[in-house]
């Protein structure tokens, strides 16, 4: 974890429900692109719900372009099998 950015660091320490490691009944640690991928997921759906589903300033916030956060949002819904209002 110390050799990840700031961010991420700061992530784990508010997160620990995230195992880099297996614990005790654990079958195999996260990947760090399972880990990326929760954290950009958590971080997209918090700032939506901050802007109450306003899409292009959540792009603005996130410093992502508008598409690709469409396609995200898409992806992680797929993910889930939902088909929630954040498509």
């Amino acid at each position: 974890v110390n050799h990840l950015p700031v961010g991420i660091q700061s992530y784990f320490s508010h997160k620990e429900s995230i195992a880099i490691v297996p614990e005790a009944g654990e079958k195999q640690a996260k990947s760090l692109g399972q880990i990326l991928r929760k954290v950009e997921k958590e971080s997209i759906m918090r700032v939506l719900k901050e802007t109450n589903g306003n899409k292009k300033r959540a792009s603005e916030i996130l410093d992502m372009d508008y598409k690709s956060l469409l396609a995200k949002i898409k992806l992680y819904n797929a993910d889930e099998g939902q088909t929630n209002n954040l498509a």
